[in-house]
């Protein structure tokens, strides 16, 4: 080597090392131009180089430069390994695991090859490929803190909570303050339910980086799943404050002020959820439904049902309540029944669209055998005390069946005692078939749960008034 040439090397070196990265390219240039550098220093120079480039993003000069160094000795680990490691940054994963795959050739033993690779395959979400990879480099270097970290993260992705959580304190008996290590632990905690311990976690990370925005938004959503709305909002609100086009957490916002019943401020989070995230289902879903039923906007809420089930034709609950919405507020049974016909297709097995659909058939098309078939459909599915109630007022109201009527909201009664409407309801029944004592009692077991039901102390005063003729 030329004592001149080498003396460049060096000084590109000093001036990396102090972050003057225009000046060790240019030291390094020296080298690379000069006519008397050997295969050797201009390995180098290109290596260092590309190493400085990489530094400053400058991904494609870095790669050139890499890629001649492999062109002068195509057998070194170093270049190849570095080329994985800039395709790996440019998201260009395929090519990454190719350049560590040759790395590995020359050296099978660099567990940091391992774990590069098995970092690629967890961006590629072949989780299994990096479990293997991960303990592949902990086989070679058990003390290997990222590694542990990495293996955690696949293991998690795999559910494999339990297991995580142990790499995760493998790592942090290497070094106790290792952020991602705890926020991972307590994304493990959260997906086991361990809410408490979950949020331990994430505040052990969020003392070593505050502004960890996995930590912070998992401890937020941990918080929410406890009831501890400020503290989660503090979480919610920090997140946005650090990435404005957060859609979740926004969203879970909006859940806080639905939960405090603040609806319109939970609707502005809702809308800014929806406009970070256009095809956000949960949040039209929220959104239509706290529109409907807190503001009365049902042509606004029809609207985000329409979006949401144009976004997600499969979601039965969207077909649902755009079936009740329709038929409840609009009247539109046709709209209404092709709805809910596309909830029962997705799911046959659901007792709330059987009840819909025996509501609309028994009130509305005056179909009580379709709606009884619906209705016994629903029961055998489930034991609903509303169930029960619709089937009694489509003998009652339609069929003229008191007694059979009466049998209904007694079951409705045995599920659910204060279930006003049945009780009121059983006493008009009674009071059909003559029995104005009973139906007395039923309409006094009405005051007793709702003194203020004005239509119960209306029918009292008639039922004594007849009870004294």
């Amino acid at each position: 080597m030329i004592e001149e040439l080498d003396q460049q090397i060096h000084h590109g070196d000093v001036a990396w090392s102090k972050d003057e990265f225009r000046d060790a390219v240019s030291f390094y240039n020296i080298v690379l131009q000069s006519s008397k550098a050997d295969d050797n220093e201009l390995y180098i120079a290109n290596t260092r180089k590309a190493s400085v480039l990489k530094e400053i993003g400058n991904y494609d000069k870095a790669m050139e430069c890499l890629e001649d160094a492999c062109a002068l000795f195509d057998d070194i680990e170093d270049a190849w390994y570095n080329k994985g490691n800039i395709h790996s940054l440019i998201e260009d994963y395929d090519n990454s695991i190719m350049c560590y795959n040759r790395a590995m050739e020359i050296n099978p033993n660099n567990e940091n090859t391992y774990n590069n690779r098995g970092c690629n395959y967890y961006f590629q979400e072949k989780y299994e490929q990096a479990l293997e990879d991960f303990e592949q480099a902990l086989i070679l270097q058990p003390k290997f803190e990222q590694a542990f970290v990495n293996k955690g993260n696949a293991l998690l992705k795999l559910e494999l909570f339990e297991e995580a959580i142990q790499c995760y304190d493998e790592a942090l008996k290497i070094n106790e303050n290792n952020y991602r290590a705890f926020s991972g632990k307590g994304l493990a905690y959260f997906k086991l339910e361990q809410n408490d311990e979950a949020i331990m976690c994430f505040n052990a990370a969020l003392y070593q980086k505050e502004d960890l925005l996995d930590a912070l938004f998992y401890k937020g959503v941990a918080l929410f799943n406890i009831d501890i709305l400020h503290e989660a909002e503090e979480c919610f609100l920090r997140t946005v404050e650090l990435r404005d086009d957060l859609a979740q957490s926004y969203f879970y916002l909006g859940n806080i002020y639905s939960a405090r019943s603040k609806f319109p401020k939970a609707i502005e989070f809702l809308d800014l959820a929806i406009k970070h995230e256009d095809n956000y289902q949960e949040a039209w879903f929220n959104k239509a439904m706290m529109l409907s039923e807190h503001f009365d906007r049902h042509k606004e809420a029809l609207a985000c049902f329409n979006e949401l089930t144009k976004l997600n034709r499969h979601l039965a609950i969207g077909w649902l309540e755009k079936g009740k919405l329709l038929s409840n507020e609009f009247k539109d049974f046709d709209e209404a029944l092709i709805s809910l016909n596309n909830a029962l297709n997705l799911e046959p097995e659901n007792a709330t669209i059987l009840l819909e659909l025996g509501k609309i058939h028994a009130n509305y098309l005056k179909d009580p055998d379709m709606a009884t078939e619906f209705f016994n459909q629903a029961l055998d599915l489930e034991e609903d005390p509303e169930i029960w109630f619709q089937k009694g007022n489509l003998y009652g109201r339609h069929m003229g069946n008191f007694r059979e009527a009466v049998a209904c909201y007694d079951e409705a009664l045995g599920l659910d005692p204060v279930h006003e409407k049945a009780w009121f309801n059983k006493g008009i029944a009674l009071g059909k078939l003559g029995n104005l004592e009973e139906k007395l009692s039923c309409i006094e077991k009405v005051l007793e749960i709702n003194p203020e039901n004005e239509a119960a102390k209306k029918t009292k005063e008639k039922v004594l008034e007849e009870l004294e003729m």
